[in-house]
């Protein structure tokens, strides 16, 4: 029933989503971090903007067609994935079509005149496979900004449009060798507000990217085999605020391009069954170039441009991969990155885990080192930039014990995890600097309880201890220090399933400006929020489905100033071919 990559997320230990109304802008943070610390891929595209001010992701355009899972790694892993990754990875993975040809039609439709269509096919064998999705969302929505203390008028609807296209394909060029090509592509537009309890009737947000790469993948012999893998990220984003008269002087038009290419050759070796060394080279460039111009009350068209500029960076990584008995997994790996500003940096890790017999007890630890440069506009804007600039260096790590009870059908997994930034990066007045260190911890957990085939119950608790800056201890907004979650899941004779899951959010710091800029910091409340899915096929390839979203009908605010969407009702049918 998730129809967005972020809903989904919001089920993962440690993870933190704040949205501003039902289609707007959607920010993850993981562990307490920054969200521009978290790296987030598809099929191994970097989909990070290269254009927004700090290299962060909408996350809201993200929808699940043609997802087959998403791999989360959390902590610091820039050992492997590079500058990006020190809060941690979330890696979208498409479907690989396997068996014969198959599809599916799937219609829906439900509250705020939002309606969803999709289709799919896909099939595989030995010597190729391939896999496509349309789907088109529709919406009247609801409006992003809350509705203004002391207000009259109500804010007016903010609608949605999504358009996502994604295939993926593949075919055995040798005996030994797979060609494969991956592309995803969506176009959306959505009506937005200014801020937080600022609404705006005429302010749009149109959004393109295209992800794609082509891999050449090889089995030089039993124990060697390489991947080469080229990438490309393009993003296009278009803001029009046309002039009114609540607005007041701003910026019209604004239009924002940003490019990610990479390179990588990878090479895998494996030692008999107990040691894995992987070893690669890859060599990337992100670029961004942006064009703004406004009318300040029929005074004057003023114009900021800003040309493409690029930034290349050069790795060399390795790791291994030592496994004892089946029982002890030891990795080490290391990274030297040449970046085109800021020069040499290495990067090391360090991780292991043994599992006790008899018990089955798995104990784990990791420890890191990150780095991550300052973006393309952190570093050039005329107006915000500074050449001056540090990269951000960060330490993980985190230490945990996994039990596994009655043959697996209960696992109980904590966690307690410290990570630390030096050289933070951020706005100071109308410059961006360097504010110092940076320090975020807290204990994770997850319980998976499986008594049967056709029940389960999964569960998971974060306790944000601390995420705050060194020197000063203010803690970081939108960072609770309690949330948690639990999903019961049932099937019914092989032929349905019903879901129910509940998302709780605890006290957290906020603030919002108002249109005089004057800064406003609150204590926000804490809100629990539960949903309610379930599908059944009632005849032979036809499935009805339907779920209620928010059932309490709970009102709150995340980030504070935006509304969130009411209690929800959808359905519809899945046709399988």
């Amino acid at each position: 029933g998730k129809k967005q990559v972020a809903d989904a997320l919001r089920d993962v230990p440690g993870m933190m989503v704040a949205q501003t109304g039902q289609f707007g802008m959607s920010s993850l943070v993981m562990r307490g971090s920054k969200s521009r610390h978290v790296l987030v891929l598809v099929d191994g595209v970097k989909l990070n903007d290269p254009s927004s001010p700090d290299g962060s992701l909408n996350l809201t355009n993200l929808l699940t067609d043609n997802v087959d899972r998403i791999e989360v790694l959390r902590g610091s892993y820039s050992t492997l994935y590079g500058s990006y990754a020190t809060g941690g990875v979330v890696n979208i993975i498409t479907k690989r079509g396997s068996g014969g040809l198959a599809g599916s039609i799937n219609f829906e439709g439900g509250s705020y005149q939002t309606y969803r269509e999709s289709v799919s096919l896909s099939e595989g064998d030995d010597t190729s496979y391939f896999s496509m999705a349309v789907s088109r969302t529709d919406s009247k929505g609801i409006s992003s900004a809350a509705k203004a203390p002391g207000a009259v008028d109500e804010p007016e609807r903010d609608g949605y449009g999504n358009l996502t296209l994604s295939t993926r394909v593949g075919y055995r060029v040798l005996e030994s060798a797979w060609l494969s090509f991956s592309s995803r592509y969506y176009d959306s537009e959505s009506d937005i507000d200014d801020d937080a309890y600022d609404d705006d009737r005429n302010n749009t947000l149109s959004t393109r990217q295209l992800t794609s790469v082509l891999a050449f993948e090889h089995r030089i012999a039993s124990f060697w085999s390489h991947r080469l893998s080229v990438y490309y990220m393009n993003m296009e984003r278009h803001n029009n605020d046309r002039l009114d008269p609540v607005d007041g002087p701003l910026f019209g038009d604004s239009r924002y391009h940003g490019m990610h290419r990479k390179a990588e050759w990878q090479h895998m070796f494996s030692l008999g069954t107990f040691d894995d060394i992987t070893i690669g080279g890859e060599i990337e460039q992100d670029a961004m170039e942006s064009l703004s111009y406004g009318d300040l009350w029929g005074m004057g068209t003023s114009t900021t441009a800003f040309d493409e500029t690029g930034v290349i960076t050069k790795s060399l990584y390795a790791q291994n991969r030592l496994k004892i008995l089946n029982r002890i997994f030891l990795t080490a790996g290391v990274r030297r990155t040449d970046h085109e500003t800021f020069g040499e940096h290495l990067d090391y890790q360090f991780s292991g885990s043994i599992a006790l017999p008899f018990t089955e007890t798995r104990f784990r630890g990791n420890y890191s080192t990150g780095f991550h440069a300052p973006t393309i506009f952190q570093l050039y804007d005329p107006a915000y930039g500074n050449k001056e600039l540090d990269p951000e260096e960060s330490v993980s790590w985190d230490a945990g014990v996994e039990q596994p009870v009655w043959g697996n059908r209960l696992v109980v997994d904590v966690a307690y995890f410290e990570v630390e930034y030096d050289n933070l990066i951020g706005p100071e007045g109308m410059k961006t600097v360097n504010k110092g260190r940076f320090r975020t911890s807290g204990v994770e957990s997850s319980m998976k309880f499986a008594p049967a085939r056709w029940f389960s119950v999964d569960a998971h608790y974060t306790y944000i201890r601390e995420a705050e800056d060194v020197l000063t201890g203010e803690r970081s907004i939108r960072n609770p220090e309690h949330q948690g979650g639990a999903n019961v899941n049932l099937s019914i004779l092989d032929r349905g399933n019903v879901n129910f899951g509940i998302n709780y959010i605890g006290k957290r710091k906020d603030s919002w400006f108002d249109s005089a800029w004057v800064e406003h910091k609150i204590d926000a409340e804490y809100y629990t929020l539960m949903h309610l899915v379930g599908s059944f096929e009632v005849y032979r390839g036809f499935v009805v489905h339907g779920r209620v979203e928010n059932l309490e009908n709970r009102k709150y605010e995340n980030p504070v100033g935006y509304k969130s969407p009411e209690r929800s009702y959808y359905g519809g049918l899945k046709i399988i071919l």
